[in-house]
């Protein structure tokens, strides 16, 4: 099943692909009588959830989706994943601080890792909901066989998706990486702690290049 929000001169700003939620516009706009919403809900029923990842490392991308998750729910949790098949950049404890900082101005933001399966670190955790973000079509293919996968497992968690800033659409950890890694500016790309933690890992400075990213 399929809905559609319409709102003025606007086209569909919210979808349900039952079990998912997928968020094209910040929810306070159009969540009304959504029921789902932070500030529709009855009082006292408490929104948490979960936005999984390796991190390695935040970028403005995740951030963008991490503060308009946070103005969503009541509590998110970023759930940083330890991977054993992957050699990441940063180790979990520098990817954990770097989000903290990064999101230290949103007292409803904590930052845990975890191990195994992303539905029983929800279940664990007491989040109904785990958050995704979509860059384009493709992701999305993918992503929803994810999401109902958990919903099979786990039927009272659900899966919101939120579409990237069309700015960030092409912005990935890999991405940020490689440009770092050449000395590149990254400066419009990730925050300030992550800037500085590039220049302590690759011990050089990130110059303007001439390509601006």
């Amino acid at each position: 099943m399929v809905k559609g929000v319409l709102g003025g001169k606007n086209f569909v700003k919210f979808l349900t692909i039952s079990p998912l939620y997928v968020m094209i516009e910040p929810w306070w706009k159009i969540c009304e009588n959504r029921h789902i919403c932070r500030a529709c809900r009855m009082e006292g029923s408490m929104m948490k959830a979960i936005y999984p990842g390796s991190f390695d490392p935040v970028t403005n991308g995740h951030l963008d989706i991490i503060q308009r998750a946070a103005n969503v729910v009541d509590e998110l949790v970023i759930a940083v994943l330890v991977n054993s098949d992957k050699k990441p950049l940063f180790t979990m404890e520098e990817r954990m601080d770097m989000i903290r900082e990064a999101t230290k101005e949103f007292p409803n933001i904590s930052v845990k890792s975890f191990t195994g399966l992303t539905v029983d670190f929800a279940r664990e955790n007491g989040a109904k909901v785990m958050v995704r973000g979509l860059r384009a079509v493709t992701d999305f293919e993918s992503e929803m066989q994810i999401a109902q996968t958990n919903h099979s497992i786990e039927p009272g968690i659900e899966t919101i998706f939120f579409t990237t800033s069309l700015e960030y659409s092409f912005l990935s950890s890999t991405i940020v990486k490689e440009i770092a890694h050449y000395g590149s500016n990254v400066s419009k790309l990730v925050p300030p702690v992550v800037e500085a933690a590039f220049h302590r890992k690759f011990g050089h400075s990130l110059h303007e290049s001439m390509v601006q990213y």
